[in-house]
């Protein structure tokens, strides 16, 4: 029994929708706004996670300084991967329609062995095994072998798609780390440029203040 399993197309801005969204979770709180910020533009969203930044900055002064050294309080923040943070990752990332897809095309097989089971235990009870009734069994031989060669099969299906889903899996996070990454490469400049032009404003009123 063969089975197809569909891979949706995946958003580019999908992993940067998310990483938003944590971000506006984290500074706004389980906000009502959800379904209208995924609406907004994405420069329209960092600007008000900034804004909102910066309104929590100047009301502690220990998360300003954390916000202006980001860059080197990075490190104490990452905690150290491990294959146990490796699996509950995983198990939170893989979706459930996956998982409900892999647990519906086993269950036949799944009952199927179960009964078969419950028929040689019952022919077992019945003193079936060795005692001459060798005709009624031999039957159930060759359904047997199909069973096993159909769950071989389906334990080989299972194999791939763990490994295509593993593989998914880790492409996500590489494409999520690498917008992250962006997003505050982005964040960078944008604070350099902004201090360009407040440091061009300020040079400017001094010369025009120096003119009268």
């Amino acid at each position: 029994m063969s089975s197809q399993y569909e891979i949706r197309s995946i958003s580019p801005l999908l992993p940067l929708d998310i990483r938003l969204s944590t971000l506006e979770h984290l500074t706004r709180g389980s906000s009502s706004h959800a379904s209208s910020s995924s609406t907004k533009p994405i420069t329209r969203r960092i600007q008000e996670i900034e804004s909102t930044l910066e309104q929590l900055s100047q009301a502690s002064e220990s998360l300003k300084r954390l916000l202006l050294g980001y860059a080197q309080y990075r490190p104490l923040l990452t905690l150290n991967e491990s294959q146990e943070a490796g699996d509950n990752l995983e198990n939170e990332l893989i979706p459930d329609e996956v998982r409900i897809t892999v647990l519906l095309e086993a269950a036949e097989d799944i009952i199927q062995i179960e009964k078969n089971l419950r028929e040689v235990e019952i022919l077992e009870t019945k003193g079936a095994q060795g005692s001459g009734q060798l005709e009624e069994i031999l039957p159930l031989s060759s359904n047997l072998a199909e069973r096993k060669s159909r769950a071989k099969s389906r334990a080989k299906e299972l194999e791939r798609v763990n490994r295509d889903v593993r593989a998914l899996l880790s492409r996500y996070n590489d494409l999520t780390s690498t917008a992250s990454d962006l997003f505050l490469d982005l964040h960078q400049r944008l604070e350099i440029m902004e201090e360009i032009v407040a440091s061009n404003e300020r040079a400017r009123k001094r010369e025009l203040q120096g003119r009268f």
